[in-house]
This record gives C-alpha cells, sequence and structure tokens, in this order.
C-alpha cells in the first residue's frame, strides 16, 4: 500500500488531541499524516506541557486539581514563567495548573512587592528595563514669592561599604538648621548588584531586600522636609536582574520620599523655577565640564527648557552656566571603590544648598548662590 501523503499535523492542540484520539495510536496518527514516530510523539509531549488541561484526568483516574489560591510557591512560579518571552493568560493558567483568579491575584501580589509585570491585552512579561518617562511635569508649591532656596544630593548607594551615611545625615542636618523644605536627590539610593566585577566584595548588604530596607529604615528625615529622588543605574540592576522596582516599596513605606521617575525628571516649583534631576550614563570624562555641555546642548531648545539641572551619577562637583541653564554635578555619598581607584577617581563627598531669585515676572533667575557642603571620606561609615 502506498504511504499517505505528508501533510503537516492540526495546527490547534485540541485538533491534534482529536485526531490522535480517532486514530487510536501516535503511529496510526503518523501514518495518516505522512510522518515519522517521533515527529507525533515530540508534538505530543509539548501538548502536554503547555496545556495540561487538555489532558481531562490524571493517571489514576481523577480530575486535576487547580491550584486556586495566590501562594508564596504559585507567585515563584509565575515569576520564573514570565522571565522569558510573553506569556498568555491561559497558557500561565494550563502550565502551572492553576485558575486563572488565583494566576492574576499572584501577578498583582508581585507587582506590589515591586516586580516590574506588563500587561499587554491577555499577555504578561516581566518587564527588565525601567520605564522612563520623558514628558510628565512634575509641580510642588513654594511659600515665597521670588526666593527658592533647596537642597541638593546624589548616590547614597545604600549597601555599600564605601557608603558615607555621615555625610548624608549631617547634610540633612544642615538642611534642617537652614529649614530647607526640598531636597532634590540625583540618583543611586542604593548599592545595586551587578555593577562592576568586584562588588560583590564590597557591599555588607546582599539583594534588593537587603538594601532597599536599609535606605527605607535609614534614609534621613525632618518635619517639613520632602525628597524629590529619581532612580539611577545602581537602583534600576534589579530591575534588569530580577524585574524588581525597589521604588515601589520605597514609596509605601517612605512618604516623605516622592520618588520622579527613572534616570530624569523635570520639576516646576510652583509654577516658576524649572528644575531637572538627570542621573546620566556612562563615566567621568576627563573634563568635567565636557557632560553638562553634551547633554544640556540636547535639551536647550522647546518649551520646556529648564532653569536649573542636578546630575548625579559622576560623583564630582561643579557648577557652570551653559545656555542659559545654571548647571551642577552634585556630589556623592560614597567613597571610593575598586572601580573608581581603577580610573583614578576621588569622589566629591556631601551636596549643595542652591538659592535662587527669581525675577519679579517669575520667569528667569535674577540672582544666584550656593554653598558646596563637603565632608571627608570616612572608614567603615556603614558600620555606624
Amino acid at each position: 500500500m502506498a504511504d499517505a501523503p505528508k501533510q503537516k499535523l492540526p495546527k490547534s492542540d485540541e485538533t491534534f488531541l482529536a485526531e490522535l484520539a480517532r486514530c487510536g495510536s501516535k503511529a496510526a496518527l503518523a501514518r495518516a499524516y505522512g510522518c515519522v514516530h517521533s515527529t507525533v510523539h515530540q508534538r505530543l509531549k509539548k501538548v502536554r506541557k503547555r496545556r495540561p488541561d487538555l489532558f481531562a484526568e490524571t493517571e489514576d483516574g481523577k480530575e486535576p486539581v487547580l491550584i486556586d489560591e495566590a501562594t508564596p510557591e504559585l507567585q515563584e512560579a509565575v515569576w520564573d514563567r514570565l522571565r522569558g518571552k510573553p506569556k498568555r493568560l491561559t497558557w500561565l493558567t494550563a502550565n502551572l495548573g492553576a485558575t486563572p483568579e488565583a494566576v492574576v491575584e499572584s501577578i498583582d501580589l508581585l507587582r506590589r512587592q515591586g516586580y516590574e509585570i506588563l500587561c499587554l491585552g491577555d499577555e504578561y512579561q516581566l518587564m527588565r528595563v525601567p520605564f522612563v518617562d520623558y514628558s510628565t511635569m512634575h509641580t510642588i508649591g513654594y511659600p515665597d514669592d521670588r526666593i527658592i532656596r533647596f537642597g541638593a544630593c546624589s548616590d547614597s548607594h545604600y549597601g555599600s561599604k564605601a557608603q558615607q551615611r555621615t555625610a548624608l545625615h549631617k547634610f540633612y542636618a544642615l538642611c534642617e538648621q537652614l529649614e530647607i523644605r526640598h531636597v532634590f536627590n540625583s540618583g543611586d539610593l542604593v548599592a545595586g548588584v551587578n555593577m562592576y566585577p568586584e562588588q560583590p566584595y564590597e557591599v555588607y548588604l546582599h539583594g534588593a531586600d537587603e538594601q532597599v530596607e536599609a535606605a527605607i529604615a535609614d534614609y534621613p528625615t525632618y518635619p517639613g522636609c520632602e525628597t524629590h529622588m529619581i532612580g539611577g543605574n545602581h537602583d534600576a540592576s534589579f530591575i534588569k536582574a530580577a524585574g524588581h522596582d525597589i521604588f515601589r516599596r520605597v514609596q509605601v513605606e517612605r512618604p516623605d520620599i516622592n520618588f520622579l521617575g527613572w534616570y530624569e525628571a523635570t520639576v516646576e516649583i510652583d509654577d516658576r523655577l524649572k528644575v531637572r534631576l538627570w542621573h546620566p550614563k556612562g563615566g567621568v570624562p576627563y573634563a568635567k565640564s565636557y557632560r553638562i555641555q553634551r547633554l544640556s546642548e540636547g535639551i536647550a531648545h522647546g518649551p520646556n527648557i529648564p532653569h536649573v539641572i542636578l546630575y548625579g551619577h559622576l560623583h564630582s562637583a561643579l557648577h557652570m552656566e551653559h545656555l542659559g541653564m545654571q548647571q551642577w554635578l552634585i556630589p556623592c555619598c560614597e567613597g571610593s571603590t575598586a572601580w573608581t581607584r581603577r580610573l583614578g577617581l576621588i569622589p566629591c563627598i556631601g551636596g549643595y544648598i542652591i538659592t535662587i531669585l527669581m525675577d519679579e515676572a517669575g520667569k528667569t533667575i535674577e540672582q544666584m548662590s550656593q554653598q558646596l557642603i563637603r565632608f571627608p571620606e570616612l572608614e567603615k561609615d556603614w558600620a555606624n
């Protein structure tokens, strides 16, 4: 008897199983479709893995019992499945042996814990890069008509053995003495993970939970003060590693910290002064002013040109005016690390206190004064 004409197996898993039942065996189905037995066998294995719900009975003849609540084990399993390509809800329920309600509840709980899970229609995916919002203008009030004073700090790196927490607390204490209501932080609240080869030896807190718990418990505050903060590349390392956004928890447990977004954000103070926080990419150039010039030239046009730009990340101190914008490299609160020593860089530890006098129309800066607050590097300051 001539071989059956060769044709593709049914695309639908349901149709494939129906054909298998009609033919009675894998060998018979292979003959009916003119393919080899191994093709049918491999297809059946894949269907069993991704669609266990299509197999009505288990080996003991009983109906399979689906997980109907969001247990910690189910949450971990959902997180593991979402690390790759987007997954449909139907696939997740079938693959995990859980009800749709239990899977959706697990996803909601993971989001509350800080995991960045994107939903597109009925597909879910664990995001490994932060969402950067370039367009939102944040606003804060200010009581004075013309004089605006604020503090600026950056790069506290909680979890690093080079962390300079004494400097950070002394800076905030000075801000409190001066009755400063707003402090801007240009990123890198925590040390992060996998930032440079030697980093595992240079952190005293390992993992997102330990680092963010320390930051929540220890980051300074005082009555009447609000810290406005962006996320930096060290903060984002946990999103890259595991899809975990540390600022979801910070926002819940520290209402005095106003998270503005990732890498850059613009704040308008009382409809007068526009302050841009920026955590740029790359290392420190030979000339510190070079980075300021290049970055500011890209935003020197349009309706929302900032009056002030505060740069984090570079662990340096510098002020300059360029293209009509007052710009600062903001000092850090982390001392020397293996990375900075190899590059021959000496960090500037501290912050700025900046006072701005706006013109009567509230449109341009009429006068400006600044105080660079510097502190010496202390050894093992993280242990204090």
